[in-house]
């Protein structure tokens, strides 16, 4: 991830959920919902960082979580709207 490589990050995240299936590092989660943000799976993301948070609501990362997560929530509502807007013509 911090080499820009997304493609490894997401694949390595994937093994990781698998491996961790006692969530013991909630970090997996959180990188992920940064990957699925990165990717416009902005339903993916908030799945994601709800997760770390449940996991770690007072994590070194959760006010930082907190705010993706408002920003993944304020893209989705923004989509929801433009698809309804776009049915209704």
């Amino acid at each position: 991830w911090n080499l820009k490589e997304i493609d490894a990050a997401e694949k390595s995240v994937l093994q990781a959920e698998k491996l961790d299936n006692q969530h013991q590092f909630p970090d997996v989660s959180r990188l992920m919902g940064m990957i699925l943000m990165h990717r416009r799976d902005f339903s993916g993301a908030a799945q994601s960082f709800r997760l770390y948070l449940k996991l770690a609501p007072d994590g070194e990362d959760a006010d930082k979580t907190r705010a993706q997560l408002a920003q993944v929530e304020k893209l989705l509502a923004q989509s929801a709207a433009t698809a309804s807007s776009k049915q209704d013509r």
